[in-house]
Order: C-alpha cells, then sequence, then structure tokens
C-alpha cells in the first residue's frame, strides 16, 4: 500500500501564493479598501503589484471594486465573503499583532512553521504567568516593561482593542477574557484564511506539475494543507484524501470551519495534564473539536493487516525495496508541530519513507527536524542501513503543462 503525504511545499511547488506572508499581504490590502478616500487608480498605485500574483491582484482590485462606501465610517462591501473579512479583522488582536511585528521585521521566518512558533511564543508565555484566571491584567503599559519586546507589544495589543460592550466600564480584563478573546480572533483570522485559499487561489490557474508524483502509484492521500489537490493534473490522486488539518470551503459558515492552526504541546511530563487552560490552541485538542477524524490511523492499521500482506504478494512487490508499504512525502518540513503524526507514520512496521527535498538547504533543514521528532539515534538507525526505511531524494524540476 502506497500513501502520499503533502506539505505546503506542494502548493508552492505549483505556484500558489500560500506563503503567511502572502496571506497576510493579502488581508492588508482587502482591510485597505475598507478606508481608502482616493479612486482605483490611487489604490491601485499604492499596491505593491510586483509581489502580487495576477489572480490575487484582480481579486483585490474586485472587493475594491464592490465596495460601498459610507459617510464618517469604513466602506461595506457588495461581497458577502469580503464583508466577513473586515468584520474578523475589526479589532481583531492576532491580526495587528501579526501585521505588527511583520512590517518590522521581526517574524522569525517565512513557513507556517514559524507563523505558528509566533503564537505558541505568545501562548506559552500567558500560560505560565496566568495563576488565577480571574485576576485583572494590568493595563497601564509600566507593567509590561519587564517583558520582551513581543510580549510586551500583544499585551498592549490586547489592552487596547478588547472591547468591554458586555461589562460596565470599570471590570478589568481578566485571563478569562485574555482566552475567550484571542481564541475568539484566531479563529476570525482562520475564516480569513479559508476565504483567501479556497474563494481567491481556488480560482487561480495551476500551469504546471511534478514529474516525480505522476509517476507514483498511490492508495491514499494524507494532507497537512487546507487546499484541495488539483485532480484534473493528477488522476492517480483521485483517491481518498485525508484532510488532517481540515479543508477551506469558503461557502460555509464560520461555525463550521474545521481548519486546524495552532501549537504543539509544549509543556513535559504531569505538567501538560495540569497547565490545561490554554488547550484549545493545541493542535491535538483542535482536531479533536474541528473533527479532522482518524482516516490515516485506518489507513496504518491496514497497512500493518495481514490481508493487506497477501494483496502484495499476489500483484508483486516492489522490486526496488524489500517492504511492503511505502510512503511518499512531498513539500513537509518535518517539523515537531506534526510530530505526532509523522513519528506514527514513519514508525509503521514494514514500511519505507521516500522523503523529496527541493534542494540541499531544504534536505537539510528536513534532517534537522526529522532528528527532533525522531530521535538522532532512530534518524541515523533508519537511514544508514542495508536497507534503510527513510530515503531522501532530490525532486524533478516542475514541468508546464
Amino acid at each position: 500500500m502506497n500513501m502520499l503525504i503533502i506539505g505546503n511545499g506542494f502548493d508552492l511547488a505549483h505556484e500558489r501564493p500560500t506563503k503567511y506572508e502572502h496571506f497576510l499581504q493579502f488581508l492588508k490590502l482587502i482591510h485597505r479598501t475598507s478606508s481608502f478616500y482616493g479612486n482605483e487608480r490611487e489604490f491601485i498605485a499604492s499596491m505593491n503589484t510586483e509581489q502580487l500574483a495576477d489572480h490575487v491582484r484582480d481579486y483585490i482590485l474586485s472587493a475594491f471594486q464592490s465596495r460601498i462606501p459610507k459617510r464618517n465610517a469604513y466602506a461595506d462591501n457588495e461581497k458577502p465573503l469580503i464583508r466577513e473579512i473586515y468584520r474578523c479583522l475589526d479589532e481583531n488582536v492576532w491580526y495587528i499583532y501579526f501585521q505588527n511585528i511583520h512590517s518590522k521585521n521581526k517574524m522569525r521566518g517565512k513557513d507556517w512553521i514559524d507563523f505558528e512558533s509566533e503564537i505558541r511564543d505568545i501562548i506559552k508565555f500567558f500560560d505560565g504567568i496566568f495563576g488565577d484566571l480571574y485576576e485583572p491584567i494590568p493595563e497601564n503599559s509600566g507593567h509590561f516593561d519587564g517583558y520582551n519586546d513581543k510580549i510586551r507589544s500583544f499585551l498592549i495589543t490586547f489592552t487596547q482593542h478588547n472591547n468591554h460592550k458586555s461589562r460596565g466600564a470599570d471590570d478589568k480584563d481578566t485571563g478569562v477574557d485574555f482566552i475567550e478573546k484571542t481564541y475568539q480572533d484566531l479563529e476570525k483570522l482562520i475564516r480569513c484564511l479559508e476565504i483567501y485559499l479556497d474563494d481567491c487561489l481556488g480560482e487561480m490557474d495551476i500551469t504546471c506539475y511534478s514529474p516525480d508524483i505522476r509517476e507514483l502509484k498511490i492508495d491514499s492521500v494524507l494532507s497537512f494543507n487546507y487546499t484541495t489537490i488539483p485532480i484534473d493534473i493528477y488522476p492517480i490522486l483521485d483517491t481518498h484524501t485525508h484532510y488532517i488539518h481540515g479543508c477551506a470551503k469558503a461557502n460555509r459558515p464560520r461555525e463550521e470551519n474545521n481548519m486546524v492552526l495552532g501549537v504543539n504541546e509544549y509543556w513535559k511530563g504531569d505538567d501538560k495534564n495540569t497547565h490545561t487552560n490554554f488547550n484549545l490552541y493545541k493542535k491535538f485538542v483542535q482536531r479533536i473539536i474541528k473533527e479532522t477524524g482518524i482516516d490515516y490511523k485506518r489507513a496504518l492499521r491496514y497497512m500493518r493487516s495481514e490481508d493487506n500482506k497477501r494483496k502484495t504478494v499476489l500483484a508483486g512487490k516492489n522490486p526496488d525495496s524489500p517492504y511492503t508499504n511505502h510512503f511518499y512525502i512531498f513539500g513537509h518540513s518535518l517539523d515537531v508541530t506534526d510530530g505526532d503524526i509523522l513519528r506514527e507514520i514513519i514508525e509503521t512496521d514494514d514500511t519505507d519513507t521516500t522523503i523529496f527535498y527541493r534542494d540541499k538547504q531544504q534536505q537539510a533543514n528536513q534532517i534537522a527536524n526529522l532528528s527532533k521528532v525522531l530521535g538522532q539515534d532512530e534518524l541515523l538507525k533508519r537511514t544508514f542501513s542495508i536497507s534503510p526505511t527513510i530515503i531522501f531524494k532530490k525532486q524533478a524540476d516542475m514541468k508546464e503543462l
């Protein structure tokens, strides 16, 4: 049995602008359409179109053209999804915070794991200092001087944009308010990502393909992406696909969004069972709440079954491998944020794993990450043996359709 596992590098290889910086730039410009007072020509001049894919630029211009100006207020929009983005970004502490540190080049890196790491740093810090969740949070910025710049920036952003409409003016923000507000705003940001990936990029033409993937025989797909797989380009992938982190579908209500965007467990030992205040942010909890399923586990169980072994014998084993089952990983960083799933897959009995890499730098990063996931000794055992179970393979150049 053969399983293909794909990450965001799959989308990037197909020239889809799916990095977090593409997303933040999109939101910035969509948000600007609600407050820009000039004409269309002036709006276009204010955009950095050189960094935008043509399709994304046209989508943003369409949003500008469909706006409904209001006197002494931000514009509304004829398009329901653009109007929803306006509302999701209003007083959104995560959006404001990320735009702030990104504009100052203070983000850790350019990948989604770096984006998640920024969330993790904030959440882990407050998870560590909040004792009584009902204690007031200091509102005077002088109380924040002892914290690092990012923590202080996020605290100030929170206190400035957490409204008190449902409470008395004298009521103070507490840890409970902090968790509720920040998680709700994260969910709103995820909804904006869903609209970007599906309503905007979902209509974008794909003009290239991977010969590596076309040559594979695949029985199932495990996708860490939110975007759907272009079956018209890869008929071999017209099989069961498990979207472990959910799938972007812009035409559903925000409450039905099942996209997982969070952090891995950062507590060790018994601490992870006692420090649970911020568990909503953790991927394993989000997978349960959003019901992304365990289909990949069923595939792994079948791989270990006698029925699968008999069918493999009858069909004839792959002459290039002594193993019954084969995993192919394309476009995944192998970071520890997905380590629980990756470890379970790679350590499945009677399997080998081929990991595609774009260049030597990416391979080095994958090896470093995989060493954290498996442990250095286990990684060496699986790569340096007579019959290795982990093989690194340079991916072939993409080809035009």
